[in-house]
């Protein structure tokens, strides 16, 4: 009688088992589907050709401006953008802005072309999944009731429903790469001034690389092309360095920033380039080569 249940128990014991191990797999099937990682990233590069734009003086300008008139904001400008961080500088009217709106395809140039990464609207071959955001200096717009993490996920990927598991894996690359996991996860007034920006910095390269890991049509995702329009210029030389620092690991990763700024300081050990403008002309462009 005693081999019989060890018999009928040996019998039953996969039986029982049965539910769990189903579900097990499930779970295994339902995890790779979603949270498998997506491939390395592939560096971006950002390329204006013989750029020009002009504007029409207004009739406040034709009065009280003392600035003097020009026919250009930018002329001819042609700059390749790679994975660094390149400085814009000059004195105010000198085509900074002008040229980061340029980039950003927000304005269409009088003359030249923007391309990214060697693409465009023209080649239907070439899929480029990576566009230019600008980031400018503006009241931090966040809801205190929620983590900065979850108003991420709102607003820059989605709800529940629709969310792509993928997307939410580049979030998370991209919190660790900037130094915010813990910091993601805590309601805006609880975070430094230098993790706000590092916070909104993670928003805008969700923005640029929308759909480069989440389209069904590709099976790559670019790095990142980040213009910051004096968005530090008015805080202490810490915050800026803090920030930087920072950066300097989104361009070590393949991404592209391009800041364009009055105040330089801050910047001295990560910036790779600084291009001069003046006039809507480049006076200098000087790179620096690291030890």
């Amino acid at each position: 009688r005693q081999s019989n249940v060890q018999v009928m128990s040996t019998l039953k014991t996969p039986i029982f088992l049965l539910p769990f191990l189903l579900d097990l797999v499930l779970t295994l099937t339902n995890s790779l589907t979603l949270v498998t990682p997506p491939p390395p990233p592939l560096a971006s590069r950002l390329t204006a050709t013989s750029l020009s734009q002009s504007y029409p003086p207004s009739l406040l300008r034709k009065l009280f401006s003392s600035l003097p008139e020009r026919a250009y904001a930018v002329q001819n400008i042609t700059l390749t953008f790679s994975d660094e961080i390149t400085l814009l500088v000059g004195a105010s009217a000198s085509g900074k802005s002008c040229l980061l709106r340029l980039l950003a395809g927000e304005e269409a140039p009088l003359e030249g072309t923007v391309v990214v990464n060697g693409g465009g609207e023209e080649d239907e071959n070439d899929d480029v999944f990576v566009r230019p955001v600008i980031v400018e200096r503006r009241r931090l717009e966040y809801d205190d009731s929620t983590s900065v993490w979850s108003q991420l996920m709102r607003n820059e990927i989605g709800d529940d429903v629709v969310r792509d598991q993928r997307d939410v894996l580049l979030a998370r690359e991209l919190v660790e790469m900037l130094g915010l996991e813990t910091a993601v996860y805590l309601k805006p007034s609880q975070l430094s001034s230098s993790e706000l920006f590092l916070s909104r910095i993670v928003g805008a390269c969700l923005q640029s690389v929308s759909g480069s890991c989440g389209s069904s049509s590709s099976s790559f995702r670019q790095c990142p092309i980040l213009l910051l329009d004096e968005l530090l210029d008015f805080e202490h030389v810490d915050i800026v360095r803090r920030v930087a620092e920072r950066l300097k690991r989104l361009v070590d990763w393949g991404g592209v920033v391009i800041v364009a700024t009055h105040k330089p300081q801050g910047w001295e050990n990560v910036r790779g380039r600084v291009v001069t403008l003046s006039g809507g002309k480049v006076l200098k462009d000087e790179r620096r080569v690291f030890a």
